[in-house]
């Protein structure tokens, strides 16, 4: 018992402990986490890669979280990765790019703590013909949208510059996706009406069936919204 504690301390300094635990970022005991995760139980297993392996897992506060273990054959090349994480995920704030809540230094090569991200993977949702997320191109062009903006904040607004590198979908998380109220946005983009209107008869019109409707009876292209669109001048 006396022979582990010392190995969690000498691991927690090597670690960079005393500095990172003044940092802004949680520092989690092994236990913790080994209790979240069920001690790595196969069915908490979201993924796995080079680095190593993910697992949900739920704090004692009910927070579910997602934990990354590294397999830990090259202790100075996976240290050498945390390294590289740490300076990416510290620096960086953005909706779209997930959170790390905090770390374990007691093992042999640091844990990172993350938020959970519910949906799984853009790749799961691509390839299961059953998937409701991708089922409506709003969802899709949400999507495609999101990360064009993950990204433009990592390669342009972040300091330093972060170059992400290793964009394929099986990294892209999806969270819950309000398809309603996108939707609503799109066609009022795209047409120019009120979400909620009076039609010239006096009815209530609800933009989303009116579109709907003009889509199914081909109707279409008389109720988008050129008029800003003639007065641009398109230059090269």
């Amino acid at each position: 018992m006396i022979c582990t504690k010392r190995i969690k301390e000498k691991n927690f300094q090597e670690n960079g402990g005393k500095i990172l635990k003044n940092q802004r970022v949680r520092i989690f005991s092994e236990a913790e986490l080994v209790k979240a995760t069920n001690n790595y139980a196969d069915d908490r297993k979201l993924g796995e890669g080079g680095f190593g392996s993910v697992y949900s897992g739920a704090l004692t506060d009910n927070t579910v979280v997602a934990v990354k273990k590294s397999k830990g054959v090259d202790k100075a090349q996976m240290n050498e990765e945390f390294q590289k994480e740490m300076s990416i995920v510290s620096q960086v704030n953005h909706k779209n790019v997930v959170k790390l809540l905090g770390l374990c230094l007691e093992t042999k090569v640091p844990l990172l703590v993350y938020e959970f991200i519910s949906n799984g993977t853009l790749s799961k949702h691509i390839h299961d013909k059953g998937s409701r997320i991708l089922a409506s191109w709003t969802n899709r062009l949400r999507v495609a949208s999101e990360v064009a903006l993950a990204l433009d904040y990592l390669h342009s607004l972040a300091d330093p510059p972060v170059i992400h590198g290793d964009v394929k979908s099986v990294n892209i998380l999806l969270d819950i996706i309000p398809q309603q109220n996108f939707g609503v946005v799109l066609v009022e983009l795209l047409t120019g009406e009120m979400p909620n209107s009076i039609s010239k008869s006096g009815e209530k019109r609800n933009v989303i069936q009116h579109f709907i409707s003009a889509l199914e009876n081909n109707h279409l292209f008389k109720m988008l919204d050129f008029r800003q669109l003639m007065k641009v001048k398109w230059t090269r």
